[in-house]
């Protein structure tokens, strides 16, 4: 008979399946099957896949290392729309359907989420906030565990949908913020341009000037 793994053994060999598999990680089913695969070989319970799931696309992202919405504004990842063009919308929302399951089970409440409104949750986060990237999913999860929406008493769709709702409305301001900084910055350089080239023409016409007088000194700057 095979000796049972340990818990400590599980997560090191989990670990480095991970590693392992990074390279097939490219997508939402893979990264499912990658999770079913390492499940199998630690014997995990399959009822742990989504939290499996939810740290395969946390590692991926690096998410821990975004702590501002600029931050995944450089980033530059693909929209939901995006990559659903590519993999596949039932993909999609099936990652998502994962990462409700994920934070339905770290907030551990008595009254869980049904699969139901879980997969329902999930469509309507995807139909209605397709343009985010993967970033930004991960990046409201982890926020709303870590309090950033207020406490979580309880959990449901609604709930979930309020903390998008913020961090759209969040997002818009960075962004309204960030053109504004590089509209300005724009303008700013147009007219240091402007004044730079005005002062140069300044000193070439004082040359001129001197040159035809037969004066030789030096332009005042």
């Amino acid at each position: 008979m095979q000796p049972m793994i340990t818990e400590n053994q599980g997560l090191a060999k989990q670990d480095s399946q991970i590693i392992q598999l990074s390279h097939l990680i490219e997508t939402p089913k893979s990264l499912v099957r990658a999770a079913f695969k390492i499940a199998d070989d630690i014997e995990i319970d399959e009822a742990k896949l989504p939290v499996l799931v939810y740290d395969l696309y946390s590692r991926v992202t690096s998410i821990a290392k975004v702590n501002t919405i600029g931050q995944i504004f450089q980033q530059k990842t693909l929209s939901l729309s995006v990559w659903a063009k590519e993999k596949g919308e039932e993909s999609i929302i099936q990652m998502l359907e994962y990462f409700i399951a994920a934070t339905n089970q770290y907030f551990d409440f008595n009254n869980k989420m049904s699969i139901a409104n879980s997969r329902q949750t999930a469509e309507l986060i995807y139909s209605t906030y397709s343009h985010l990237t993967i970033t930004d999913i991960l990046f409201v999860f982890r926020n709303a565990r870590l309090g950033k929406y207020g406490e979580v008493i309880g959990l449901n769709g609604g709930k979930i949908l309020t903390w998008f709702d913020r961090h759209f409305e969040e997002r818009c301001q960075v962004a309204v913020t960030e053109t504004l900084r590089e509209h300005h910055n724009a303008t700013y350089d147009v007219f240091e341009r402007s004044g730079r080239d005005q002062k140069i023409s300044q000193i070439r016409d004082q040359i001129r000037v001197a040159n035809k007088q037969g004066i030789h000194q030096k332009p005042t700057a």
